[in-house]
């Protein structure tokens, strides 16, 4: 990770944002979203709860 930093700062200029996305999958809100999916902010809080 530092590396990449480097790297980043040293082509770039620096690093504007970092998105940190450790979420979980939609299978795991929404076992159907193959066949019927939805956004995300559609599924029920207790979804991600499971």
């Amino acid at each position: 990770m530092a590396r990449a930093v480097d790297q980043a700062w040293s082509r770039l200029g620096g690093i504007d944002m970092l998105v940190n996305n450790a979420g979980i999958g939609m299978r795991t809100v929404n076992p159907s979203f193959m066949t019927r999916p939805q956004g995300f902010w559609r599924c029920p809080p207790r979804a991600s709860a499971r």
